[in-house]
């Protein structure tokens, strides 16, 4: 299967997106943000509240409201579905716009994305289980678990390569810091690597040992969309024993209730699936997904990196349980300070000064951003960490504040107006509680 054309698309999309740690024994002093986890059960209901009951009023409401619709009614996307969650109370959650509006057919909050990168989450999760249990540490080389990657060599020019000075590492995967097929030298372009219909992470991850790597490992930060973390997910796999399907399934989406989340949407649910729009020569017209339109490329191969479909509902039940320090609703689907790791910087300055357009106030962790500088961050407080999707998803979780959101939308130019937008009205509406 050649992806050479889509993920020149999908990068396009991407660019357009406006310390010393082994398993779970670590010193994360650099994180400030506290975990609140606001009951000794993450106690979480599905119902929206009085704003008051959350110290916000009806001003504050419509305000996000606004935000979004502002974005609609400019023709950044088409429709929405936002939920926003503070200290553990629904306190927002809309449809707003069109699914299809190339059919007339208005959006429903019950409404499928497709999550591209916004799946690299459900991925770091997966990983710190493995290290609470002491199966894996974030300093344990790939070869350990993949022989294949022993003997790496990196790039330097076309007619150049040299030998890798250190092994890759896990914490290399889950950080963007391995250089494997990342973009910088169009590593995701330069290596061409087979993936035939019908193959699994068990037939394609070690076939990634043969490319070259951008850099040396642990030296920069340069995103690696699709096949990285599914580095990760195969060691997933053979750590745990479980595809990695499987695994997700059993340990994160079925404790946390997310019933609607899958890799290859069901036939019966396939209606409710968000085509992916462009506005273009003043209409939305429907554009080619990477994974295909209901995740048909994903029946054998389970990608990590980009391969879910989900909700409103179920992301934002996954960022309320790293809210309250990874527990909803009695479910435990990590401890506290392996959900503080998660939203640590652990790359310095690196990812501030990969893209400072889109970058610049933010550190990196385990598969998410990190709000450093919070004048930079579209009202995050310190220590807020989340990720995005190349179509526009976007969920983060804000300790200090006490919020989780999901701004869901499916816009081929993968936009981050909507959630940033979003972030700031959040924001402004915390700052009125304040006065």
């Amino acid at each position: 299967m050649n992806y050479t054309k889509s993920l020149v698309a999908l990068m396009t999309a991407v660019l357009a997106m406006s310390g010393n740690v082994t398993a779970i024994a670590y010193n994360d002093s650099s994180s400030t943000a506290t975990m609140q986890e606001t009951s000794s059960k993450g106690s979480f209901a599905w119902k929206v509240v009085s704003p008051k009951k959350a110290r916000l009023c009806d001003a504050d409401i419509n305000s996000f409201r606004q935000a979004v619709q502002k974005k609609i009614d400019e023709h950044i996307i088409a429709g929405a579905v936002t939920a926003i969650v503070k200290d553990n109370k629904l306190v927002f959650y809309e449809a707003q716009g069109q699914a299809d509006p190339t059919m007339g057919k208005a959006m429903e909050k019950d409404a499928i994305f497709t999550m591209m990168s916004s799946s690299k989450v459900v991925l770091g999760i997966s990983a710190l289980q493995l290290m609470e249990q002491g199966k894996i540490s974030l300093d344990d080389p790939v070869k350990k678990y993949i022989p294949e990657f022993s003997d790496m060599k990196v790039f330097v020019s076309p007619n150049e390569t040299v030998a890798a000075d250190k092994d890759i590492t896990l914490r290399h995967l889950l950080t963007h810091t391995a250089g494997l097929m990342s973009v910088t030298n169009f590593g995701f372009m330069r290596n061409k690597v087979e993936q035939n219909d019908g193959d699994s992470l068990k037939d394609v991850v070690p076939r990634l040992s043969q490319v070259t790597l951008d850099f040396q490992p642990g030296t920069q930060w340069s995103y690696s969309p699709l096949h990285g973390l599914d580095i990760m997910a195969r060691i997933v796999e053979i750590v745990s024993g479980e595809p990695y399907d499987q695994y997700v399934h059993s340990h994160i989406f079925e404790p946390l209730g997310m019933k609607e989340t899958w890799f290859t949407v069901p036939e019966s649910e396939r209606s409710r699936v968000v085509p992916l729009l462009k506005w273009e020569n003043g209409k939305w017209t429907k554009q080619t997904k990477l994974m295909g339109e209901y995740g048909e490329t994903q029946a054998t191969y389970f990608s990590a990196s980009g391969g879910l479909l989900s909700t409103a509902h179920d992301y934002t039940c996954l960022e309320v349980a790293l809210l309250n320090g990874g527990i909803l609703n009695g479910n435990r689907i990590l401890k506290p300070e392996s959900v503080r790791l998660m939203g640590t910087n652990l790359v310095d300055d690196k990812y501030s000064k990969f893209m400072p357009i889109v970058s610049d106030g933010y550190g990196f962790g385990i598969t998410v951003r990190v709000a450093v500088d919070t004048d930079k961050c579209h009202g995050q407080g310190e220590g807020a960490f989340g990720w995005n999707g190349a179509y526009g998803t976007d969920s983060w979780v804000d300790p200090i504040q006490g919020i989780a959101a999901a701004s869901l939308i499916s816009d081929a130019n993968g936009t981050r107006d909507v959630s940033n937008a979003l972030s700031e009205a959040i924001h402004a509406a915390l700052e009125n509680v304040k006065r």
